[in-house]
């Protein structure tokens, strides 16, 4: 049941890039994968399942693209034509930032008796998605270093944390290694195989979520 919500939360997504490169009508792929994700959006709040740093995020990417083409906002049509990658990492930073205020596992998503631990923790993991914006927008145009490796930046941390808080300080290694193989894999697929801009994004998280079960069995 948790991996089939797990992958019902990034349907929109997959909708969105569907639509994006079928029909190159990127205002029908934002309206209809955005409302697609507001349904999800919504169960997600009834049903006060957990949900992912990347897979929300991507969802009110999808709301928010959805929204400016349904209500002609101007603001948000320049932030999304002007910034492109960079928008999706604005809404990380922005989910992150109410995670860590208002959620009790924060945005790093643990569960500590300490609260201060939890924010520490999470802050950490915000401060790296604030840097992955600003590499984004720095390196706006190159996706590589505006889209693959703040990616790999965001959830490569997440994972030290969590291996930290869970003081399995040895498989910091394993880790690392897993962020380097994803690197590489994400690097060669830019070039081996035509995709959207955005679906750069998603490469590395796609090549993550198939090696994390080898990688997950080194409970050092």
């Amino acid at each position: 049941m948790k991996k089939s919500f797990s992958m019902l939360q990034y349907s929109s997504l997959f909708l969105f890039l569907i639509l994006a490169e079928s029909t190159k009508d990127w205002k029908l792929a934002f309206m209809i994968s955005g409302l697609v994700a507001l349904g999800i959006l919504l169960k997600t709040i009834k049903t006060g399942r957990e949900t992912g740093i990347i897979a929300m995020p991507a969802n009110l990417f999808l709301i928010g693209g959805a929204a400016m083409f349904l209500f002609d906002i101007p603001w948000l049509q320049n932030i999304y034509s002007n910034f492109h990658e960079a928008s999706f990492f604005m809404w990380i930073v922005i989910f992150g930032f109410f995670q860590t205020i208002f959620s009790a596992k924060g945005f790093v998503g643990i569960e500590d008796k300490n609260k201060s631990k939890v924010i520490v923790f999470s802050t950490i993991l915000l401060i790296t998605s604030a840097i992955s914006l600003g590499m984004s927008l720095h390196f706006a145009g190159h996706p590589i270093l505006s889209a693959t490796l703040p990616i790999i930046l965001i959830i490569t941390m997440q994972d030290i944390l969590l291996c930290i808080h869970e003081n399995r300080l040895k498989s910091i290694i394993f880790v690392i290694c897993e962020a380097a193989i994803v690197t590489t894999l994400s690097i060669s697929v830019k070039y081996l195989i035509h995709l959207p801009g955005i679906a750069k994004l998603f490469i590395p998280f796609a090549i993550k979520r198939i090696l994390d079960p080898l990688f997950k069995t080194k409970k050092i």
